[in-house]
């Protein structure tokens, strides 16, 4: 049940700015056809639905919907690979008081050597696992070699 709901919020609050802009696109069109145009009707109201838009295709969409679609293919057609831990920096972000780091992987695929950054949410009781030289099971992308994910 809870997951459903997880599920029914995650996709609203993706698509939260796709309706903001319909709205508002509704909102113009009906001002328009009531009264003559005003200055809101010329310049707010597009600024505002191109805003919403430009928000839902270029950060919206990119991190709540193709990221977790590319983590899912990776699950399922992943090749596994053994990588190793080249360095680790800490990005000063933190997502649930956990630090999301930026790992440096050196991994073998397909005859050859690929050394490929990642950013990870890593909670604070793996943190100790994660240091230079340590060797991890990886899932790599047999189309893109550079996208992996941690198996």
């Amino acid at each position: 049940m809870l997951e459903t709901i997880s599920l029914v919020l995650v996709w609203v609050s993706t698509r939260a700015f796709l309706w903001i802009a319909l709205g508002i696109a509704w909102f113009a069109w009906r001002q328009l056809r009531q009264a003559p145009p005003t200055l809101l009707g010329i310049l707010l109201l597009p600024t505002l639905f191109i805003g919403s838009l430009a928000i839902h295709f270029l950060i919206s969409k990119p991190l709540f919907i193709d990221l977790p679609k590319q983590q899912q293919y990776l699950a399922e057609h992943g090749i596994p690979t053994k990588g190793c831990i080249y360095s680790v920096q800490d990005t000063s972000v933190y997502v649930n008081r956990m630090p999301m780091l930026k790992i440096t992987l050196d991994y073998h695929f397909k005859g050859q050597d690929y050394r490929t950054e990642l950013k990870q949410i890593t909670p604070h009781s793996a943190l100790a696992e994660i240091r230079r030289g340590e060797c991890f099971l990886l899932l790599v992308d047999p189309e893109d070699p550079t996208s992996i994910r941690f198996h």
